[in-house]
């Protein structure tokens, strides 16, 4: 982190002294909310966990309340490290997915005024021939997809954008992003973003209103939330554009995220931003259940569970709201985005929260961690320890399965990574673990074996082929210097391997713009196109080498060439094999 990671170390515990902090004056802590914590210590234990965790932090707010009000704001480091600005009342930090809390009272809102029938198929709010994907023959309701269980893949393409794209309307990009249906609704959960934005359409195709519109008109307004934006580019609120246009965000090694806004298609996911004030008042009246927004059979409505972890009692989704448990049970819900994590968690019954900010990408030391300060230790009580299945492979259930952007899905987990989740298990064998936000699947060593080799020989096929293609031409060419006959490989040969690295080279383009989530799907779809003709040549080379192998003589020469195409082949059977399973093409 360089010199300002030793300024930001020297004057940590100054920053944190002259944090702002409004503590509120409470004799006793009511039951064990916070554990053998006092109230008045709040602040303090806040403090000090936040200085000595102070090395991946760059700058954080962080409130706590209950249904009295608040008992403390804090701000702490930096909202721009370069330039010395510190964080405070005016900074504003991107939600993330914790913008999804505003799509689910939106919901219950319509529920309440029965325009929405939670049970009802999804498509009698829709027009016509909207979802296009769907696989199976049974209805996705909206519970379906406040479980996220509706059965849809991840959706990795044009999630976000850079601020030079120009971004489609909500039922646009619906329509435009649909992914595929690879579950049977109600069988998996598999966190979607996709889901989620369909519900916010839903609302919009009930209440005649835009979403962002509409959640100013019933959620911002009623609770005086005026530093608050979640209209794409932030047209819905000019102060909050411009205060964004200050925040610099980092990585949890301190290093700067250039160019770190995204605008968000599906904005009703993650598109809100606003200051700690907003937030906290947000949280509030969620753990207050504020009769502005809903009443009081609302409430009770909205955290009700509608899902649960499995032989078990306890709650893992309650209509959208995730289910967390420490010395209480809690509700919430984070966020990430390009530069900023969020988290909102309350207990939805002593109306005790917490709403923490950063400007630090996927961060979790404070996000997460810190909330065993507030609610005490977590509590797996009547839960089967996936870490007591040390050695068991998993695979996430919340990725690409098929199409384009399957590459991003492949990768194992063991069940002591993932000891916050639910161990399933039948007839003494793990079938699957039920972590936070979506399932793991067991996978046998040999299965995953087979499927890293095919990652792994695939692009060691390219590597080869490219080293094979080089140093036969330039075995050709000093032929030609020499005025010797040249004819090692023929001309088409070369023409062939041209072609074959150039489309590996666009697939590898395609994904690392992918992989940096600042460039529209559509932009780069042209160059999966090849692919196909790929397999096709690589192919005929196969066959032309065969045979070649079987009519050229014995020589030297002969067994050198044969060699060099029986490598070439085998690594070519092998590429073509990936991109075959694997189906990298559009679907």
């Amino acid at each position: 982190m360089g010199f300002f990671k030793w300024i930001f170390v020297l004057f940590g515990t100054s920053m944190i002294t002259s944090g702002v902090s409004t503590d509120a004056s409470v004799s006793e802590a009511r039951g064990d909310m916070l554990s053998e914590m006092e109230y008045s210590d709040v602040a303090t234990e806040i403090d000090q966990y936040t200085e000595e965790h102070s090395d991946t932090l760059s700058g954080m707010a962080v409130s706590v309340f209950d249904d009295e009000g608040v008992i403390c704001d804090r701000y702490y480091g930096y909202a721009d490290r370069e330039n010395a600005q510190t964080v405070d009342e005016n900074t504003v930090f991107e939600w993330g997915s914790s913008s999804k809390t505003l799509v689910w009272v939106s919901v219950m809102q319509q529920i309440e005024q029965g325009n929405i029938d939670p049970d009802a198929d999804i498509e009698e709010y829709l027009p016509e021939g909207f979802i296009k994907n769907r696989a199976y023959n049974k209805p996705v309701t909206m519970t379906n997809l406040m479980n996220h269980n509706a059965g849809y893949q991840e959706l990795a393409a044009d999630l976000m954008l850079g601020k030079e794209y120009e971004v489609p309307s909500l039922a646009e990009a619906l329509k435009k992003y649909e992914p595929v249906q690879v579950y049977e609704p109600g069988t998996v959960t598999a966190y979607s973003n996709w889901g989620t934005a369909l519900a916010a359409y839903v609302v919009e195709r009930v209440s005649g209103q835009d979403f962002s519109d509409y959640v100013h008109d019933n959620i911002f307004t009623p609770l005086g939330m005026e530093h608050t934006a979640i209209a794409v580019n932030l047209t819905d609120n000019e102060w909050v554009a411009a205060k964004r246009e200050e925040l610099k965000c980092y990585r949890t090694d301190g290093s700067l995220i250039p160019d770190a806004y995204r605008n968000v298609p599906l904005y009703p996911v993650g598109g809100c931003i606003s200051t700690l004030a907003d937030y906290r008042t947000w949280g509030m009246a969620l753990a207050g259940r504020d009769s502005r927004i809903l009443s009081a059979d609302g409430w009770n409505e909205l955290y009700t569970p509608t899902s649960f972890y499995t032989n078990t009692d306890k709650a893992r989704n309650c209509h959208g709201f995730w289910s967390e448990y420490y010395s209480v049970a809690t509700l919430g819900h984070g966020g990430n985005t390009q530069g900023c994590s969020s988290y909102i968690r309350f207990d939805p019954v002593s109306g005790l929260g917490m709403a923490v900010m950063t400007n630090v990408s996927n961060e979790t030391v404070f996000n997460y961690d810190m909330a065993q300060l507030i609610f005490g230790e977590t509590d797996r009580n009547g839960m089967n320890d996936p870490s007591e299945y040390s050695g068991k492979l998993f695979k996430s259930l919340r990725s690409s399965v098929t199409g384009p952007c399957k590459i991003l899905g492949t990768g194992f987990s063991t069940g002591d990574e993932m000891e916050d989740g639910n161990a399933v298990v039948e007839n003494g064998e793990i079938k699957r673990i039920e972590c936070l936000y979506h399932d793991e699947t067991a996978i046998s060593w040999k299965k995953a074996l087979f499927e890293t080799g095919l990652f792994l020989g695939a692009f060691a096929g390219i590597l080869v082929l490219i080293v094979i293609v080089v140093s036969r031409l330039i075995y050709d060419v000093v032929r030609l210097i020499r005025k010797r006959k040249s004819g090692v490989l023929a001309g088409w040969q070369y023409a062939v391997c041209g072609v074959c690295l150039a489309s590996a080279g666009l697939f590898s383009y395609f994904i690392s713009q992918l992989g940096m989530l600042n460039a529209p799907f559509e932009t780069f779809r042209w160059a999966l196109y090849p692919l196909p003709v790929f397999m096709i040549l690589m192919a005929v080379l196969l066959v032309y080498g065969l045979i070649k192998m079987i009519k050229t003589p014995s020589s030297n020469k002969g067994k050198v060439l044969n060699s060099t195409l029986l490598i070439l082949d085998l690594f070519a059977l092998v590429v073509m094999a990936y991109f075959q399973i694997w189906k990298f093409w559009i679907v």
